[in-house]
């Protein structure tokens, strides 16, 4: 399995990332990665890895899997930015979409800088 991902392809699989919150597939839910059909943003993006439902049942963070933080390029295992993160905006109530929003505004914090 690719554990390093460049900047570019990062940034491509962001956008499959922000599509998939967008696409109505995925019923947003809270606490958990998935737990019974339900997704937290972070749990859609480990399912675009190729994650099942299962590994993500348990965990409520990527901190298990840092892979798929490789491959959005996300800096923190909750998403952290500024003084919050996807986490606290998905199980405070903000929708996938707005959720997408802030993803592809990239605020700084949020994703690895690639700046030599």
């Amino acid at each position: 399995m690719q554990t390093e991902w460049t900047a570019e392809q990062q940034k491509e699989h962001r956008k499959l990332w922000v599509q998939a919150l967008r696409s109505g597939d995925y019923e947003q839910g809270q606490d958990y990665l998935a737990n019974k059909g339900l997704y937290c943003c972070l749990g859609v993006a480990c399912v675009l890895t190729g994650m099942d439902d299962d590994e993500l049942s348990l965990c409520g963070t990527l901190n298990e899997f840092p892979h798929a933080m490789s491959y959005f390029g996300l800096a923190t295992c909750t998403g952290e930015y500024g003084d919050t993160s996807l986490a606290k905006m998905n199980d405070g109530g903000k929708t996938f979409s707005e959720i997408a929003d802030i993803i592809e505004s990239e605020p700084p914090g949020l994703f690895v800088d690639h700046t030599p």
